[in-house]
Order: structure tokens, then sequence, then C-alpha cells
């Protein structure tokens, strides 16, 4: 683990992140040669540069706290990092001699072993509410018979593939929103006859993207995970949990950085219709919606009994009333969206 501890301000947005996944210490020490103490980098600083139009391509040079605290090695004592970690919740405090090397470090692990701190817990009771109620009509003729959830990836089904990646977190309360060839579903899962929960959201008729889930609102007691039944993201769940907690957001939902490129000349004119330039083939990151969000309980408010809504006009409701909508941008390269053929024929080749 300790050679992942250390990184240069020369790395990637998206490396440093692959440092911070096998470290699991949420923070990096950034370093020069003989590890002169530059900062740290934490995955916070990462997400806040990607929501400010950074890549995941670009260096983390203007992206890293240049300002983290450290400890000189002549007043260091393990009292005073000690006070100094449980102060400020850090992560990784380093020790630096006069000329600023490091010559040891601490972990906030390392003083978690006696002593409890207020953290912010999650259980895996946390409801998963999983929209499968759609006809799926992107994935004709298939979904003429049987329902876009069903649709099979290697040897498991995709709404398996969805449920899977929520119990390696340890979820298990999972709501099912049917519609569209409900009885097929239901006839599934009771012949799959799960070790988790599923209980199902049956709409008597269509209601939108997002509108279904308020015929469950009187069994969600707390925070709640909504994700289309077409994407597939291997995230850390409880990461986004505690981004929302701590964001204090309404709504949060999951972007992931991509790069697209039109493959034609752009080209750029002035308000009389004249040319003045042609940016050829032209290159733009964006963050999209993955199709995963995590509400506040408080959510139900702002829906009309049994109303049909699409998530886009949820959301706009809610910034027009100024309520927090917050994003999580995901970093992971193990997004899919299956929801029309040729992404469904590209997963197929590239899940487990």
């Amino acid at each position: 683990m300790k050679k992942y501890l250390f990184i240069n301000k020369n790395f990637t947005i998206k490396k440093s992140f692959d440092y911070l996944d096998k470290v699991g210490v949420g923070c990096l020490l950034v370093v020069e040669k003989d590890k002169k103490f530059l900062g740290t980098l934490s995955d916070g600083d990462c997400r806040r540069a990607l929501l400010k139009g950074k890549t995941l391509k670009n260096s983390i040079k203007n992206v890293y706290n240049k300002q983290a605290h450290k400890l000189k090695f002549d007043e260091f004592s393990i009292a005073k990092a000690k006070k100094l970690i449980l102060k400020n919740r850090l992560d990784i405090l380093p020790i630096v001699d006069d000329a600023g090397k490091i010559k040891k470090y601490f972990l906030l692990s390392y003083f978690l072993k006696n002593k409890k701190i207020n953290k912010v817990k999650f259980t895996n009771k946390i409801p998963i509410i999983i929209m499968a109620g759609g006809e799926g009509t992107r994935m004709r003729p298939f979904t003429n018979i049987l329902p876009k959830p069903l649709l099979p990836l290697k040897n498991k089904t995709v709404i398996e593939k969805i449920i899977q990646n929520f119990l390696d977190f340890g979820f298990y309360n999972f709501f099912i929103s049917i519609n569209y060839k409900s009885k097929i579903i239901k006839s599934f899962f009771e012949e799959l006859k799960p070790n988790y929960n599923v209980s199902y959201v049956e709409e008597n008729k269509p209601m939108g993207t997002i509108g279904s889930i308020n015929l469950v609102k009187k069994k969600i007691k707390n925070d709640f995970i909504v994700c289309n039944c077409d994407t597939l993201i291997n995230e850390n769940f409880s990461e986004i949990l505690k981004f929302h907690k701590k964001s204090d957001n309404l709504v949060t939902l999951v972007a992931t950085s991509r790069h697209i490129s039109i493959p034609y000349g752009v080209c750029e004119v002035d308000d009389n219709g004249n040319l003045i330039k042609i940016n050829e083939k032209p290159k733009k990151n964006y963050l999209i919606n993955v199709g995963l969000y995590v509400f506040k309980k408080e959510i139900f408010k702002h829906f009309n009994q049994n109303k049909k809504i699409n998530i886009t006009d949820l959301l706009n409701i809610l910034k027009s009333k100024n309520l927090k909508v917050g994003v999580y941008p995901s970093v992971k390269a193990e997004w899919y969206d299956v929801g029309q053929w040729e992404n469904y024929n590209f997963t197929k080749n590239k899940i487990d």
C-alpha cells in the first residue's frame, strides 16, 4: 500500500483515482523527488475539479491542496499528531524535516483503533428502487416478448447484474418499479428465490421515468437510491451516500465524464451569418447523467399524487424552487448504458 500513497504533481486525475482505489485511504501525498512534500490530494479534490470542467486526462497541478496540514519533525510528538488529525479529520498527516522531506506519516486509522469518532454511518437497510416499468422500445424486437430488465448479459440478466453491484456493498433492500410485462418480471424472481429482499412498486398506468417512486413513500424512512434498469455502474455506493449526506442535497445525481467527438467540421459564425472559422472534428468533455440518484425522503413533498412525471421535469421543478440538487462525478470506467442495441452488444463483450 505504501508506494501508492505517494504521487507527483504531473499525475493525471485518472491515475490519481487509480491510486486512491488501491490505498483505500481517501488521501494521497503529493511529493517531488526525494519525497519533498508539496501537498495532499483527496478524492473530493478530484471530484470538485471534474465538476469545474477538468477531465480525467488533466494533471493534478492545480487540483491538489497546497496548504495541507503537516508537522515539523523536530516539533513532532504522537500526542500532537493525534490532536491535529482528530481535530481536523485528516486522512493522513505527513511529518517533515527542515528541508520539507517526509520522514514519516500517520493515518487517521492509526488513532481510530482505540478511539471512536462520530462519523456518518450508512447501513445496508437503505432501499434501492430500480425503475423497470418501461417498454424498452429501443430494444425491440426482444422487448416485444420479454421486458428489458431480463436482457441476458453473460450468465445473468441485466437486472441481476444491477442488483449484484449493490449487494457487493451490503445493500439488500430492493423495490422494483414494474408496469410493462410485470408478471414476467415477478415470475422470474419467484423462481430465482433470491437471498435478498425484493418488493414491487406496481404502476397501474405509465407514470414517467420517476413518478412511480411516490407509490412507495410510506415505506421510505430515510435517504434512498433510485437506479434505471438499463444502467450498469461499478461505483462505491457508500461513498456516494456519504457525499450526498455531507453536501446536504435534496437530490444527488451521479454523472460520469465523457469526451465527445463530433465527426464533422463545426462552423462558428457571427450574428450576421459570416463564417468566423471552422473547428474540424471538435472534442468536448461533458458530465453525463448515468441514471443513478440519491434522494432525501423529503422529495415526496414535490410530487403530485399518482401524477406522471419524468426525472428531468422533477429536477427542473426543484431548481426553480432553489432547492439543492448536487452532482457526484463518477470516475469509474465501468459504466454502461444497455438501453439500445449498439451499447448492449458492446457491454456484452466487456463485462464478466
